[in-house]
């Protein structure tokens, strides 16, 4: 099919097919093409491709369009996999070659760096690749999506809000985390107990163990699972023997708020995650990387670099101290405290500071504080430097939306002669870089790979503090 005739005004119309160069890979993973001088996205494309797509949507500054037909396939393009790639929401590069998926984290952060950070990244630096590219995650989230006969099977968002797309196996997970989805499904379906059910989520734990975690909105169906819980347990041990922990979470509105409370059905609320040999308390409902061999490779090198730069005071015999910002349930904190510093952690989750304060008495690590503090509010960095005194050091492991303003303002005023910044969003590190830009140089950049076969990448700053004028 030939490419429709575009308008005067450069803007394609929605629904049109176009063809299409894809020049390069931009932020979240979309192929970037150039059609009569407007700028198009096209998802799950690989550069170097020329393509046949449909136009979607279509905006002031760029349009969106979905490739139809690959005209001329790039050197880079391999079969995705899992046979449910073209429907589902989950991956978007199994399509591209791993060593090409790197090339382009390089590339598009590099890019953010220059265009939003008014920063060069620094020369020859890596990204540390991950060594098992499927079945690495130790969790997933399913929803729900629409079988045979509308039987309610585990399921994933489709492609561009596309409806859910039922899931047979996840090839990103072990087989069972999908097993244990569908038994799930089937028991509350047999029990009656699917109305109000948003979502599972399903996880590791213990020695090769499984936690289910059911999340509902309807107070009415939480009480009838309460209820009937010894049935779901009994059914779910006899079809998933690898079944150690089953929970609910019933979420409800409070004015413009969601609050959830956690009621246990089996197992214990703080699950304990290995990360190489050593256990790590993590809430059943909290925050802990899905990629455990590759976040340990980043925790390492963090307590590396953070060791390295204090090696004098180390050698002291007074342990330095060492801010955790964002602790979460400790992932950073413990190789820290294990390498001499006295760590102080700062989280918003409470459950998760109670877990991190479990994995500091597993460890046995006496030189340890966790509280639960909003980082966001002014002042909360310092009356942390109040409490603790100054830092040498501070690593900030940031939600997506980057550091408060309030946060980064106090770091500029008051922050330590080096910072760690662990990032997982580009665009938002960039604009940090540069805010950070006046006190702190970025003297170091490292990528981890925790998200293979999708655009996702850890992002490791090292930032040291600029010399203060004179005077």
């Amino acid at each position: 099919m030939a490419p429709s005739i575009i308008p005067p005004s450069g803007k394609p119309a929605e629904g049109e097919t176009v063809r299409l160069d894809l020049e390069r890979i931009g932020a979240q993973g979309k192929a970037v093409a150039s059609l009569n001088g407007f700028t198009m996205l096209v998802p799950r494309g690989v550069a170097g491709e020329q393509v046949e797509a449909r136009v979607e949507r279509v905006h002031a500054r760029y349009g969106e369009a979905r490739t139809m037909t690959v005209l001329r396939p790039a050197p880079e393009r391999v079969s995705p996999p899992c046979p449910h790639f073209e429907q589902c929401g989950g991956c978007d590069w199994q399509h591209v070659d791993y060593a090409q998926q790197l090339e382009y984290k390089r590339r598009v952060l590099a890019d953010q760096l220059a265009r939003i950070g008014r920063i060069d990244a620094p020369a020859e630096w890596r990204i540390v690749p991950c060594e098992q590219t499927l079945a690495y995650r130790d969790k997933l989230e399913f929803t729900l999506a629409h079988g045979e006969g509308g039987a309610a099977v585990p399921g994933f968002h489709g492609v561009e809000e596309g409806p859910p797309v039922p899931i047979e196996h996840c090839h990103l997970a072990p087989e069972s985390f999908t097993r244990l989805a569908r038994e799930a499904l089937l028991a509350l379906a047999e029990l009656n107990a699917l109305a109000g059910l948003n979502r599972l989520t399903i996880q590791g734990c213990g020695n090769d163990g499984l936690a289910l975690l059911l999340h509902l909105h309807d107070a009415g169906a939480a009480q009838l699972l309460r209820k009937q819980a010894r049935s779901l347990v009994v059914h779910l041990e006899a079809a998933v023997p690898e079944l150690r922990t089953l929970a609910l979470s019933l979420s409800r509105r409070k004015g413009t708020k969601h609050r959830s409370a956690l009621h246990m059905l089996k197992g214990p609320a703080l699950l304990t995650k290995q990360v190489r040999g050593r256990p790590y308390r993590v809430p059943i409902n909290g925050f802990f990387q899905v990629n455990l061999p590759q976040a340990a490779r980043l925790a390492a090198r963090v307590t590396e670099i953070i060791a390295g730069e204090c090696a004098q005071a180390l050698a002291s015999g007074k342990p330095p101290l060492a801010m955790d910002l964002f602790c979460g349930a400790g992932m950073h904190a413990m190789p820290l405290a294990q390498a001499g510093f006295r760590v102080a952690g700062a989280e918003l989750a409470p459950q998760a500071v109670r877990a991190a304060r479990e994995t500091a008495k597993l460890w046995k690590l006496p030189h340890c504080s966790f509280q639960a503090t909003d980082l966001a509010r002014t002042g909360a960095l310092q009356a942390m430097l109040k409490r603790h005194g100054p830092a040498a050091a501070m690593v900030a492991n940031p939600p997506r939306a980057g550091l408060p303003r309030a946060l980064g303002e106090a770091l500029l005023a008051q922050g330590p002669p080096l910072l760690v910044y662990v990032s997982c969003d580009g665009g938002t590190f960039a604009r940090d870089a540069a805010r950070l830009a006046p006190a702190y140089e970025l003297a170091g950049l490292e990528g981890f790979d925790l998200f293979p076969q999708t655009h996702h990448l850890e992002i490791l700053g090292i930032f040291k503090r600029r010399a203060r004028p004179a005077g």
